[in-house]
């Protein structure tokens, strides 16, 4: 390596930013502990996105009231009231970070969360992919949602070294406890799909094909509530979404010649993202439709076992 490009990185590793996307839409009840969650981490390396997705209470009032006292917030108002996936995208649009951390506005995150995953950055050379457990607030109390149990914690995991059969089921597709690196979205071409749920499906896993190495962090920063009403990730009812995202990423993986290589490990994500939407769902036909497409999976996953 270049004398020049040793000065440049360690330029890089010494601003690092963390941008943090907050997709918001009638927030008015959570969106102060979000934030108040995030500006109690005192990093100057990091920007904090709010995208109002057209409300109509108080939620931006409340984001300049915390603009007003904190720089390293802004706020961008969407035109036209869409979904938190487009929304996202728009943060994308805007954010000049290294990284992108989306977190979503009626959740939280922990005390020194963001000094942790900046440290981690620096001490590990900015791994493609950063993830780490969360606590799901439920109205039983709290879920605690680990890494998989055969992960390396606290090392970069080199992707040419893992069979890529189980790859994408090291972690669930949710964004919220993961660091995606920007130069990779943007490269990659990578987006939110502009659908109510499951738009994070997409991102996730077109994200994971592209990565060479990954990190996971053992220690507990995001809390991802369920008990709001108007939560972001409380769609329910929509239930072709999963379907439509699974496909959007078979397109993408031809596309870049690269389904072979993850076919096993997309069909295993495939299943899973329908049966769980199969316990959701009491509508005959729609439980039928996932069946048969289960079954169909089931068939391509033993072709496969057997052409080892």
């Amino acid at each position: 390596m270049w004398l020049s490009d040793i000065k440049t990185l360690e330029g890089m590793r010494e601003n690092i930013k963390i941008s943090i996307i907050i997709p918001c839409w009638n927030s008015e009840n959570t969106i102060a502990r979000c934030l108040e969650s995030i500006v109690a981490n005192q990093s100057d390396n990091i920007e904090i996105i709010c995208i109002d997705d057209c409300s109509t209470d108080n939620t931006v009032d409340i984001i300049d009231s915390f603009i007003q006292r904190d720089r390293r917030i802004h706020v961008s108002k969407k035109h036209e009231h869409t979904n938190a996936g487009d929304a996202r995208n728009h943060g994308i649009a805007k954010a000049s970070g290294l990284y992108y951390w989306f977190i979503d506005s009626d959740d939280f995150i922990a005390p020194e969360s963001i000094e942790i995953c900046l440290n981690k950055i620096k001490k590990y050379f900015y791994p493609d992919l950063i993830i780490f457990p969360y606590k799901k607030i439920t109205g039983q109390g709290y879920e605690r949602h680990t890494i998989h149990s055969q992960a390396d914690t606290n090392e970069v995991v080199e992707i040419k070294n893992l069979h890529l059969e189980n790859y994408y089921q090291l972690t669930s597709p949710e964004v919220w406890n993961k660091l995606f690196k920007s130069e990779l979205i943007h490269e990659n071409r990578i987006h939110f799909q502009s659908i109510k749920s499951s738009n994070d499906i997409f991102l996730t896993r077109a994200y994971m094909s592209t990565t060479k190495n990954y990190l996971f962090i053992d220690e507990l920063l995001y809390f991802h509530d369920r008990t709001i009403a108007n939560s972001i990730g409380t769609y329910r009812g929509l239930y072709l979404n999963t379907i439509h995202a699974n496909q959007e990423l078979k397109e993408y993986l031809i596309r870049n010649n690269i389904y072979k290589e993850f076919k096993k490990t997309f069909l295993k994500s495939y299943k899973s993202n329908l049966k769980h939407e199969l316990k959701n769902t009491r509508k005959a036909t729609y439980k039928a439709l996932y069946t048969l497409i289960i079954f169909l999976i089931d068939i391509n996953l033993r072709i496969c076992s057997l052409s080892r």
